[in-house]
């Protein structure tokens, strides 16, 4: 990228190396490039996948309110995002665990209605409702 600083596929060069690192969980070097792409390229073909690792990454940083910021961003503007179910998902665990409880309702209903879902993975979300809401009244707020 240095000795091309201009080239055409500069955006996807920084998207792929953007995954790569955040798999080797170099997660602000992975968050620099992700966040170039959105401020340089307004028209980047894979910008609701971009946000989405963004996503991941703040939550995994612990920046639970940038997350959520950028997960209602991919439900209101990629409504057809492919991983569109598990970004209401993600969402609903945010806003259950800063007890924004209509909210997580609201986005939790989504989910759990959208059509690629599986029993198991409803099953699976109920379970991690339940175990973190008794978790929560026994050592107060869990992380995710």
């Amino acid at each position: 990228m240095k000795d091309y600083p201009n080239h055409e596929k500069r955006y996807e060069v920084c998207y792929l190396l953007g995954k790569t690192l955040f798999h080797k969980k170099k997660l602000r070097e992975s968050n620099i490039l992700f966040t170039k792409i959105l401020n340089e390229n307004k028209t980047f073909e894979y910008t609701d996948y971009t946000l989405y690792w963004l996503a991941e990454i703040e939550i995994r940083l612990g920046n639970r309110e940038e997350a959520r910021k950028l997960l209602s961003l991919i439900i209101k503007r990629f409504p057809n995002f492919e991983r569109i179910d598990y970004t209401y998902y993600l969402s609903g665990l945010l806003d259950f665990e800063s007890n924004r409880l209509s909210q997580a309702k609201f986005l939790s209903g989504k989910f759990l209605s959208h059509q690629k879902i599986t029993s198991s993975s409803k099953l699976l979300f109920f379970g991690w409702v339940f175990y973190h809401s008794s978790r929560e009244i026994t050592k107060g707020p869990s992380v995710i």
